[in-house]
């Protein structure tokens, strides 16, 4: 039996949905000179921390794409195709840009 597509959206909370969101705020961070040194002054540790996702966020970039290309094929197959994937990979696209 084979079914109709499925247009309806529906918003999901994912696993890339959560890496961009990580790499949205370690990118505030990175472009605020004024908030980083403010939370790292208030949390010494916090310093170490932030440089070390800092230095990874391309790779958290990557990640979140093949995840949100993942779900988005998987979508397909299940023909309810899912316009969060489409701008989840392009979001990816414009933060590996920014960097």
């Amino acid at each position: 039996m084979r079914t109709a597509w499925s247009f309806k959206q529906r918003f999901s909370i994912r696993a890339s949905t959560m890496l961009l969101a990580f790499v949205g705020v370690i990118m505030i961070f990175g472009f605020s000179d004024y908030l980083y040194e403010a939370i790292s002054n208030f949390f010494p540790i916090t310093r170490d921390i932030l440089w070390r996702f800092g230095v990874n966020a391309v790779r958290y970039i990557f990640i979140a794409a093949l995840f949100s290309t993942g779900f988005l094929i998987h979508s397909i197959i299940k023909k309810c195709p899912q316009v969060q994937f489409v701008i989840e990979i392009i979001i990816c696209v414009l933060f590996y840009f920014l960097l």
